[in-house]
């Protein structure tokens, strides 16, 4: 089974403190509460993190593969985890 989850996610900029929003989709092979999702993601909206490091935690919370993508100056910049 393969299970596909997509959302939007909020962060702030380490570098100018600016919001940003990536678009997420995480993958998993075994069902994840969206409850339990959005509580994850939730936690680092007011938080101020590097797009990569960002993929990384909600994999590791979550145990799943994230995608995150978003633009930062104009560059379009994908991370996956």
């Amino acid at each position: 089974m393969q299970i596909l989850y997509e959302l939007t996610v909020e962060c702030r900029c380490p570098v100018d403190g600016g919001g940003d929003v990536y678009q997420c989709s995480l993958t998993a092979t075994r069902p994840i509460p969206v409850e339990s999702i959005l509580s994850v993601v939730s936690k680092y909206r007011p938080l101020q993190m590097f797009q990569e490091v960002l993929a990384d935690r909600l994999s590791r919370e979550l145990l799943c593969g994230v995608r995150l993508v978003g633009y930062h100056s104009g560059v379009k910049v994908t991370v996956d985890a």
